[in-house]
C-alpha cells in the first residue's frame, strides 16, 4: 500500500500585513503552519514567533517552529553580498543534511494533515523554503504535492 501524504504549501510574508496573510492561511484551510526562520522574529508587526503563534492560534491553526530548519547566518549573508542563489542552495543542502530529524519530522505532520512553510521572501525561488520542500518530495518519492501561495 502507497501511503498517502497531504499538501504542503509554502508563504512567504515579505508583502503581506499579518491580516492578510491570516486570512490567505485560513481560506487555504492549513492547519499547521511551519516556521522555517532560522531567527523567528521580524520588523515586520505580528511576524514574531510569538505574536505570530497567538494569531494563528486564535484561528486555529497551530504554529511550529522548526529553527534548524533556517539558513544558518553565514549562509545568508553570502547571499545577500553575492545574490548567487546556487551557492546558496549548495551550501543550504550541506546544512539541512547536516540536521536531524527535522525533515522528517514534517513529512509525519503531513502524513495526518496539510501543513505550510513559512519564511520572509516573497518568491518561493529565492528562498531556502523551496528547498525544503523539494528535500521532502524527494524524501517521499514524489508523492507530496507542493503548492506556493
Amino acid at each position: 500500500m502507497v501511503m498517502e501524504f497531504n499538501t504542503l504549501f509554502t508563504v512567504g510574508y515579505e508583502a503581506k500585513s499579518i491580516d492578510y496573510f491570516s486570512q490567505a492561511i485560513q481560506e487555504s484551510n492549513i492547519p499547521v503552519l511551519i516556521d522555517v526562520r532560522n531567527v523567528a522574529i521580524s520588523r515586520k508587526p505580528g511576524f514574531s514567533k510569538t505574536k505570530l503563534a497567538s494569531c494563528l492560534n486564535e484561528n486555529n491553526i497551530e504554529y511550529l517552529h522548526i529553527q534548524d530548519l533556517g539558513a544558518p547566518k553565514p549562509i545568508r549573508s553570502r547571499y545577500y553580498q553575492d545574490r548567487n542563489f546556487n551557492a546558496f542552495k549548495k551550501a543550504y543542502l550541506k546544512h539541512l543534511n547536516s540536521t536531524s530529524g527535522s525533515l522528517s519530522k514534517i513529512i509525519e505532520i503531513l502524513k495526518e494533515k496539510s501543513a505550510c512553510l513559512l519564511c520572509f521572501e516573497q518568491s518561493a525561488q529565492e528562498c531556502h523554503r523551496s528547498i525544503v520542500a523539494e528535500e521532502i518530495v524527494k524524501q517521499t518519492k514524489g508523492r507530496v504535492k507542493i503548492e506556493h501561495l
